[in-house]
C-alpha cells in the first residue's frame, strides 16, 4: 500500500502548536500533517529531554487505522536513546478491532500479538485473549457475559463459581438476584471474585440509600476447602457510611486484616467548614499512626482543622499527611507540594493544556538529599533518563537491564475489572534465581546474606568424605546433631507467587548406624525452627517481599507432625531423623500442604546421598521456608543446598475497597528489586502518587488528569471543573458517591442526558455566537434551525439493550463583547463558541480540527438562510461526527447531513440535476441533505459512559477564540 501524501489543503486545520513548559522558558513545538481526506497521517512533537516523538499512521480504504509507527528519541538516555514501536491493527467484518500486534525497535523477535478479540452477535466483546501463542493457548483468556439489557454480568464466571484453575482472575456481577438485597434499578447488588493465587472466592454485597448512594459493602469468602460463605478468617466490610444533604461524607468504617487479625482499620468522622462543602478535618476513632496498611491515619488524633484551601477551593494543606502547602496552576492542577516542614518538595510540570510532563521529588528528610525525576513522554515513562516502561493497550513493555548484557524487554499484561481497576499483572518473561549454600568460607559473605545458620553450623569435612565436585574446593559442610550441636542447618525464606516453580537439592551423609530415633520432641524442633528463622529477611531474588510479618510464627507442633506424616517413605525408622524440609505458607499464614514436605537422609553409611525435590509448581502465593534439620543424636552432614526458583506469569495482584483503598492482606506483589518498576496504575487504571519519600511516606493520591483523588477518605481535593452542571451535590463528591457502579474518567463530565423512564436521550448544547455578521435574532434562528433538522430524523439508539429516542435541545445566544479569556476559561462541555462573519478566509464554514470541537468559524451566507443545512452539518462535527469515508453515494437515496461537498449522489441531489457525475454541477448540493439515522449512529451515543444522574460526555472543549479575519 503506498505511503500517504501530505495535503496542502489545510486551511482552518491545526497544523502546529507551541506549548510552554512550567518553571522556565522551555517551549515544546508540535506539528500535524494530513492527507487529502483530513486524516492525521503524521504528528511530531518535542519532548522534555530534547528529543522528539514522531507518529505516522497508515489507513485502510474504509478509514480504519491499519498501523501506527512511533519513533521516540531521548538523547539524554545512554541505554535507550531511540525507541520505535509499530502498532498493527486488524478488523473483523463489522469494523471492530479483532487483533493488535506490537513490534518493538523494528525487531521481529520483539513482536507480540497483544490481544485477539471476539464479539457476540450484538457487537459486545465476548472473548479477549491476552498474548495468544496459538489457536487456543494464551497468557490469559477473558470471557465476558452480559444480561439481556447488555449489562456486563461477569468476567470468567465459570472460573469464579467452580474449582477451575484455568484463569488468573474472574468476577461475577449481580443486579437483581444472588445477594440479600436485590437491586431493580441497575445498581450492582453484589460481586464475587476469585484469583488463582489462592483459589478463594470472595464477595461483596452492596446496599444503597434512597438517593442511590453507596452505604454498605458486606464482605464474605469461601475459606479453603469450604463452600460456606463466611468472614471468620478475613473481613473487608465497609459500613457506617453517612452523608450530608450535599453528598459530603460524614462517616465511614472499614474493616481489614492486620497480619491475620481482623480489626477495624478506619472509623472515620468528617467535619466541614461552616456553610461550605470544604472539608475541615477527618479523625479516626481507631487511629494507628504507625499503620503500614495504607489506611487513613492522623499525626494528631483530634478534631482540630486538618485542611486549608486556596480561594479557588483547592486543598492547600493536609496536616494528616504532613503536607505543609500545595500550589496550583491556572488549571487547578497541583504544581508544587511541600511536605515535612518543607524538608521535602514535589514539583509537577505541565504544558499549557494541563498535560503532565514530569514529576520531581526533592527529599531531604533523611541524612542526604535524594532527588527523583519521572518524565512522561507520549506513553513512555522514564526515571530520570532510564526507560521504565512503554504503555500499550493491555499493559506495558518493560525493559530489563542486566550488567554486561544488552537490554531485553518483557511484555506485561493488566487484567482489569468492570471499573478499569488493575487486579492482576501477568508477564510473558520468566526469571530464574539460584541460591546456593556451599558452606565454603570464600562464599561466606554472599551466603550469610541469603541463608541463616551458615557460620554457626560450618564444620570441616569428616574423614573419608566422598568426592563432591559441586564446588572446588569443597572443604566445609554443615554439621547437625540434635544433642551435641545444632538441630537446624542452612535455612532460606523465599517470596513465591502462584505458578512459580521450585527445585531443591542438598547433599547429605551420616557415618554410623547410631540411634535412629528422635532425640527431640516436636515442640523442641518447632522452637528451634522458629529461633533459626527469627529476624530473618526474605531473600531478594526473583521476587521481593512487599508484606510484613513472618508466617513461620504460626508453625505449630501439629503442622510439624503433619509434615513428617505426609509420606511414610520419607520417615523410615531405620534411617536418621534428618531431613530436607520445605514449608509453604500462604498470605493468610496457612500451611499449604501441596507444597510442603520433607526428604529424609537415606542411603548407606558413609555414602553421599542427594535429597532432591524436582521442579514443583507453587499452588498459592506466599512464603516458602527451606531448611535442613536433624532430630537425632548422631552426626549428619549437609552440603551444597541449592534452590532454583523460576518465576511464573504472576507479578502483582491487587484488590480494592469500594472507594479504592488497597485490601492489605489479600493483595500481593512479586517485586523484583530496584530494576522492576512496581505498577502505579491501579484503581480505575489511574496513576497512584505514593511513597515519594525515602521513609515510604507520600501523597497517597490518584491522578485522574483533571483532579487528584484521595482514596483513603473517598473525596476529591479540587472542585469539579464542571461543577455548575452538578449543582445538586458537592463539587468534591467522588463518582456520585457510588464507586461500585460508576467510574470517573478524568474528574469532569459532559452534557448528554439519559431518561430511563421515558426512554429518551437528550443532547443539550448552548451555542454562543460572536462576530460582525450576528445578532440576537439570528442566533436564536440558527439554533432553532439546527434543532429542528436534527430532531426531524427521529433518531433512535440502543443502550443496554433498550431503545431510546434521541432528542436535541439547542439554545443560541449572541455575545457581542465575547473575549478570548472568556472562551479559554470555559469549563462546560455544553458550550460552543462560533464566530460568524461575512468575510471568512476559508472557502467554507468549519469547526476546529479536533474531533468534537466546540469552536469554529462559519460563513454568514452559508448559515443565515432559514433551512440551510451547513449549520446542522457543522453542528454534527461539534458532536464528534465525521464525514463518511465513501465519496460515492449514488443509489443511496437522500444524502445524510454529514455528507461533504464533492460527494457523488443521485442526480436529483446534485447542484445540476442534468450534469454528469463529477463534472461541474455533478456533485452534492449541500442544501439537499438531511439528518438521517446514519448521522445519529455516527455520534456513537451508545458508547457514552453515563453517571448516576444519567449524564455523559460528548465532544471536546477546544476553547479557541477566533479573531476577525
Amino acid at each position: 500500500m503506498p505511503s500517504p501524501a501530505a495535503s496542502k489543503a489545510t486551511r482552518g486545520m491545526v497544523t502546529g502548536k507551541k506549548a510552554r513548559v512550567d518553571y522556565g522558558d522551555q517551549f515544546l513545538m508540535s506539528s500535524v500533517y494530513y492527507d487529502d481526506k483530513g486524516r492525521t497521517i503524521q504528528s511530531a512533537e518535542d519532548n522534555m529531554r530534547g528529543g522528539r516523538e514522531t507518529t505516522t499512521n497508515l489507513y485502510a480504504f474504509n478509514g480504519k487505522v491499519l498501523s501506527s509507527y512511533l519513533r521516540h528519541t531521548n538523547p539524554q538516555s545512554t541505554t535507550t536513546p531511540q525507541t520505535t514501536l509499530l502498532s498493527m491493527y486488524h478488523y473483523d467484518a463489522g469494523g471492530r478491532i479483532d487483533s493488535v500486534k506490537k513490534r518493538l525497535n523494528d525487531n521481529v523477535a520483539l513482536q507480540q500479538t497483544i490481544a485477539v478479540n471476539e464479539y457476540d452477535e450484538l457487537g459486545n466483546l465476548k472473548i479477549k485473549r491476552l498474548s495468544p501463542t496459538g489457536a487456543s493457548t494464551q497468557l490469559e483468556s477473558l470471557n465476558y457475559d452480559y444480561n439481556i439489557r447488555g449489562w456486563m454480568t461477569g468476567l470468567n464466571k465459570s472460573f469464579v463459581n467452580t474449582t477451575s484453575t484455568a484463569n488468573w482472575f474472574g468476577m461475577e456481577l449481580n443486579y437483581d438476584y444472588g445477594f440479600g438485597v436485590q437491586e431493580l434499578n441497575g445498581n450492582i447488588a453484589g460481586t464475587k471474585w476469585k484469583s488463582r493465587s489462592d483459589g478463594i472466592a470472595r464477595s461483596y454485597g452492596f446496599d444503597y440509600d434512597n438517593s442511590n448512594r453507596f452505604i454498605t459493602a458486606s464482605f464474605t469468602q469461601q475459606n479453603a476447602g469450604s463452600s460456606t460463605w463466611s468472614k471468620d478468617k478475613a473481613d473487608f466490610s465497609v459500613t457506617g457510611l453517612s452523608y450530608d444533604q450535599n453528598g459530603n461524607i460524614l462517616s465511614m468504617k472499614q474493616i481489614g486484616l492486620n497480619g491475620i487479625t481482623i480489626q477495624t482499620i478506619d472509623s472515620l468522622k468528617y467535619g466541614y467548614i461552616a456553610n461550605s462543602n470544604r472539608l475541615s478535618f477527618v479523625t479516626d476513632k481507631v487511629n494507628n499512626a504507625q499503620s503500614i496498611l495504607g489506611d487513613f491515619k492522623e499525626i494528631t488524633n483530634n478534631e482540630s482543622a486538618d485542611y486549608l484551601y486556596d480561594p479557588s477551593g483547592n486543598m492547600c494543606r493536609d496536616n494528616n499527611k504532613d503536607i505543609d502547602s500545595v500550589f496550583y496552576t491556572h488549571l487547578n492542577l497541583p504544581s508544587i507540594v511541600y511536605l515535612k516542614d518543607v524538608k521535602a518538595k514535589i514539583f509537577y510540570q505541565y504544558d499549557g493544556s494541563g498535560k503532565k510532563l514530569s514529576k520531581i521529588v526533592w527529599d531531604s528528610t533523611g541524612t542526604t538529599l535524594v532527588v527523583r525525576i519521572t518524565y512522561y513522554m507520549n506513553g513512555l515513562v522514564y526515571q530520570k533518563d532510564t526507560l521504565e516502561f512503554i504503555a500499550h493497550e493491555e499493559g506495558r513493555i518493560r525493559p530489563v537491564f542486566r550488567t554486561g548484557q544488552p537490554v531485553s524487554y518483557a511484555y506485561d499484561y493488566f487484567v482489569k475489572d468492570h471499573l478499569g481497576s488493575t487486579r492482576m499483572i501477568l508477564s510473558t518473561k520468566t526469571d530464574t534465581a539460584v541460591y546456593a549454600a556451599t558452606m565454603e568460607t570464600a562464599a561466606s559473605e554472599v551466603e550469610n546474606a541469603l541463608f541463616n545458620n551458615i557460620d554457626n553450623t560450618r564444620s570441616p569435612k569428616p574423614a573419608a568424605y566422598p568426592v563432591d565436585n559441586t564446588t572446588n574446593p569443597n572443604t566445609y559442610v554443615s554439621k547437625l546433631n540434635a544433642v551435641n550441636g545444632q538441630k537446624i542447618g542452612p535455612s532460606l525464606v523465599l517470596r513465591v507467587m502462584a505458578n512459580d516453580t521450585i527445585r531443591i537439592s542438598v547433599k547429605a551423609l551420616y557415618k554410623n548406624a547410631g540411634a535412629n530415633t528422635s532425640s527431640s520432641t516436636s515442640a523442641s524442633m518447632v522452637s528451634s525452627i522458629l529461633q533459626a528463622f527469627s529476624g530473618s529477611g526474605i531473600s531478594q531474588g526473583v521476587h521481593n517481599s512487599s508484606g510484613s510479618g513472618s508466617p513461620i510464627t504460626t508453625f505449630t507442633n501439629a503442622n510439624y507432625d503433619q509434615l513428617k506424616a505426609q509420606d511414610n517413605s520419607q520417615n523410615l525408622a531405620n534411617k536418621p531423623k534428618a531431613y530436607l524440609n520445605y514449608v509453604l505458607f500462604d498470605d493468610m499464614f496457612n500451611m499449604v500442604t501441596e507444597n510442603s514436605g520433607i526428604r529424609q537422609v537415606q542411603g548407606d553409611i558413609d555414602s553421599l546421598a542427594t535429597l532432591f525435590l524436582p521442579s514443583t509448581t507453587i499452588k498459592k502465593t506466599g512464603f516458602l521456608y527451606i531448611y535442613v534439620s536433624n532430630e537425632s543424636g548422631q552426626d549428619v552432614y549437609f552440603d551444597n543446598l541449592i534452590v532454583t526458583h523460576t518465576s511464573g506469569a504472576l507479578l502483582e495482584e491487587t484488590h480494592y475497597y469500594p472507594f479504592g483503598l488497597t485490601m492489605a492482606g489479600i493483595s500481593s506483589s512479586a517485586l523484583k528489586g530496584m530494576d522492576y518498576p512496581e505498577n502505579r496504575h491501579k484503581y480505575s487504571g489511574k496513576e497512584l502518587q505514593n511513597k515519594e519519600l525515602v521513609s515510604g511516606a507520600g501523597l497517597d493520591w490518584y491522578d485522574y488528569g483533571a483532579r487528584m483523588y484521595d482514596h483513603q477518605i473517598g473525596r476529591w481535593f479540587q472542585i469539579d471543573p464542571l461543577a455548575e452542571k452538578f449543582s445538586h451535590q458537592s463539587p468534591y463528591v467522588f463518582s456520585d458517591n457510588d464507586p461500585v457502579n460508576r467510574m470517573d474518567n478524568d474528574g469532569k463530565s459532559g452534557e448528554v442526558a439519559k431518561n430511563k423512564r421515558r426512554k429518551t436521550l437528550t443532547v443539550r448544547s448552548d451555542i454562543i455566537f460572536y462576530g460582525d455578521g450576528m445578532n440576537r435574532r439570528l442566533a436564536r434562528q440558527i439554533a432553532k434551525d439546527i434543532q429542528r433538522q436534527w430532531n426531524a430524523a427521529k433518531g433512535k439508539v440502543k443502550i443496554d439493550g433498550a431503545e431510546y429516542k434521541v432528542r436535541f435541545s439547542i439554545k443560541g445566544s449572541y455575545n457581542k463583547n465575547l473575549t478570548k479569556q472568556e472562551v479559554s476559561n470555559n469549563t462546560s462541555w455544553k458550550n460552543n463558541y462560533v464566530r460568524v462573519d461575512k468575510n471568512v478566509e476559508a472557502a467554507n464554514s468549519t469547526m476546529d480540527l479536533v474531533l468534537g470541537s466546540n469552536t469554529g468559524v462559519w460563513k454568514l451566507d452559508q448559515v443565515a438562510k432559514k433551512g440551510s443545512t451547513t449549520k446542522a452539518h457543522e453542528y454534527g462535527h461539534s458532536l464528534g461526527a465525521q464525514h463518511p469515508l465513501d465519496e460515492d453515494f449514488r443509489f443511496g437515496g437522500q444524502p445524510g447531513i454529514m455528507r461533504p461537498r464533492g460527494t457523488l449522489v443521485d442526480p436529483q441531489y446534485q447542484y445540476d440535476t442534468k450534469a454528469a457525475p463529477n463534472t461541474p454541477g455533478g456533485t452534492l448540493d449541500p442544501e439537499k441533505r438531511k439528518v438521517t439515522q446514519e448521522d445519529i449512529d455516527a455520534l456513537e451515543l451508545n458508547e457514552l459512559k453515563f453517571n448516576k444522574q444519567g449524564k455523559a460526555v460528548l465532544g471536546n472543549t477546544t476553547n479557541i477564540y477566533h479573531e476577525k479575519e
